[in-house]
């Protein structure tokens, strides 16, 4: 048996196509929770406002009945195979671009854990009683909580591996997943003591949301520029 390299025509236009995954996945999610929002807004469920500067509801509460319960499900979870995608892609191009293997494997499975909890949480919501609000209320925080590790670690990566081409996008990325924790222990930790304010709460949410999706988003500029490379070996006897 021999390996050939066989030149593939279509492996310029899937890099480019990949690239935009990174897109697809930051934007999608949060377009996702806007526009269940305006579904239930327009079907009377919840208040009208500028929920990134008012905080009149939660992001689950945006997409809890129906008829937004439906749009967000049916959305939401197919395309969690997309962002599980791009955790694993995220890994693979950290190893090609010269990242250490235990840091481009860490990056994947904090990501399979987001996407695990993000998959409970959207399973559940809509869900009555006081265990399946439990649960969402967790799946939900650890969805977040994983998601910011794992783009952070991704940025870190891309910074020891590639500090001359990537350096200033990492540390950007780095900024925003320090300002996301900055943010989340701001409002977990004074919970601890006191009832921090619902608006306030879903204020931070909401603007959680955008700068974690933001973040993942980014990473478009950094694929575009250090393609994920394809290599197609194909087998034949002599």
């Amino acid at each position: 048996m021999t390996n050939l390299d066989r030149p593939n025509s279509n492996v310029s236009n899937s890099r480019t196509a990949l690239s935009w995954l990174p897109v697809v996945c930051g934007v999608t999610p949060l377009a996702v929770a806007v526009t269940s929002y305006l579904i239930s807004v327009a079907a009377g469920k919840v208040p009208s406002c500028m929920v990134f500067i008012e905080g009149c509801t939660s992001i689950s509460a945006a997409g809890r009945n129906a008829p937004a319960v439906y749009f967000f499900k049916g959305v939401a979870l197919p395309l969690s195979t997309l962002v599980l995608a791009y955790w694993w892609l995220a890994g693979h191009w950290l190893r090609g671009i010269g990242a250490a293997l235990a840091n481009a494997r860490t990056v994947q499975l904090l990501g399979l854990a987001a996407v695990v909890f993000f998959v409970v949480y959207a399973t559940l919501l809509g869900s009555e009683g006081p265990a399946y609000r439990a649960m969402r209320r967790y799946g939900v925080v650890l969805y977040f909580a994983f998601t910011g590790l794992a783009q952070m670690y991704l940025a870190r990566g891309m910074l020891r591996a590639a500090p001359e081409r990537q350096g200033r996008l990492a540390r950007i990325q780095v900024s925003i997943c320090a300002l996301l924790l900055a943010i989340g222990l701001g409002v977990v930790l004074p919970e601890l003591v006191v009832e921090v304010p619902s608006d306030i709460e879903n204020i931070v949410e909401w603007n959680f949301a955008l700068l974690m999706n933001a973040n993942i988003a980014l990473t478009f500029f950094a694929w575009r520029s250090q393609p994920i490379s394809f290599r197609i070996t194909v087998h034949a006897d002599p």
